[in-house]
């Protein structure tokens, strides 16, 4: 009689076990990733960033611009930023192989911001520079089979909405 030491409902701490060495294994699932897009509200803008995709989180480097031409006094935002995500779909994915069509970022970025204003006044050039931080969600959805996605970011730095496209470096 053969006895079973590993039955299936036992699985659970080695897929626990898989997901942890996915966390430490250095370049398991990594990729390099352009992210460019539009941004709005409550001005106009645009999102350029490079990110360094791992299993479960992603490491990033990003520079928005903001521009809002309907304020009394036009406004141009100038940022750039680095920070890291967490990607909890991906621990669902490495334990139950599934593959979704889409993932879920959770994250934070901190950096410089510098403001420049139409016809500064003094409190406005004694406010020009400062430092921001920016805790963000990120969806994003698979589009076509050459690792591109379509992404929708929110944060509460200008530019609040940010969407674009994700290429593969």
């Amino acid at each position: 009689m053969i006895m079973n030491f590993w039955p299936a409902e036992s699985m659970r701490p080695a897929r626990v076990c898989l997901v942890l060495a996915a966390l430490c294994t250095p370049g398991a699932l990594s990729a390099q990733v352009f992210q460019m897009g539009l941004a709005g509200w409550p001005g106009i803008g645009a999102q350029v960033s490079y990110v360094d995709l791992h299993t479960m989180y992603s490491l990033e480097s990003a520079v928005q611009a903001d521009f809002d031409p309907f304020a009394s006094r036009r406004t141009l935002h100038v940022a750039a930023s680095v920070g890291a995500a967490i990607l909890p779909l991906n621990v669902w994915r490495t334990i139950g192989q599934a593959d979704y069509g889409y993932d879920l970022d959770l994250g934070v970025r901190f950096g410089p911001r510098l403001v420049f204003v139409e016809r500064p006044t003094r409190d406005d050039k004694n406010q020009q520079f400062s430092l921001f931080i920016d805790p963000f969600v990120r969806y994003r959805l698979r589009v076509g089979d050459a690792g591109r996605y379509f992404y929708v970011e929110i944060g509460p730095a200008r530019p609040v909405l940010r969407a674009g496209f994700w290429f593969r470096i």
